[in-house]
C-alpha cells in the first residue's frame, strides 16, 4: 500500500525549486536541506524508519546519513533513496550492532501549497 509519510508535506521555497528546474542546483543538495537538515522532517522519517525495523527488536535507533534523489524530467515526481544507520542494542546480552541500510521514497510536488510528499510502500 502506497503511504504517505508526512501528513501536509514538506514545505520549501520556490526559489530553491526553481534552481532545480533552471539547473542551478542539485536534486541530491535540495532534497538534503528539507529533509536530512530539517530536524522536525528528519526526526518523523527516522521515527518511522525505527518502526519498520522494531521486529529486529534491540530498541532500534535511527540515523538519517545521506541521500540519493532523481526526479523525472518533468520535476514533478520522482524517488529518492534515503541511507541511514541503524542502531540496535540489546542491553540484557551486552550485544551492539550497527547498520547501514537505505529505503527507497516516492516524491510528489504539490505546487499549489509549495510542498513536496513522500511516499512509501508498506505490507
Amino acid at each position: 500500500m502506497k503511504t504517505k509519510i508526512i501528513k501536509g508535506g514538506v514545505s520549501f521555497l520556490k526559489a530553491d525549486y526553481d534552481k532545480l528546474v533552471n539547473f542551478k542546483g542539485s536534486t541530491d543538495d535540495f532534497f538534503y536541506k528539507y529533509i536530512i537538515q530539517s530536524s522536525g522532517v528528519n526526526k518523523q522519517i527516522a521515527q518511522l524508519l525505527a518502526n519498520l525495523n522494531r521486529s529486529d527488536g534491540g530498541g532500534p535507533i535511527v540515523n538519517l546519513v545521506d541521500l540519493d534523489s532523481n526526479l523525472n524530467p518533468d520535476f514533478v515526481k520522482g524517488k529518492i533513496d534515503i541511507s541511514y544507520q541503524l542502531k540496535l542494542e540489546w542491553g540484557c546480552e551486552a550485544i551492539k550492532k550497527d547498520i547501514l541500510k537505505s529505503e527507497k521514497f516516492d516524491v510528489e510536488f504539490d505546487f499549489k501549497e509549495n510542498v513536496f510528499y513522500l511516499y512509501l510502500f508498506l505490507v
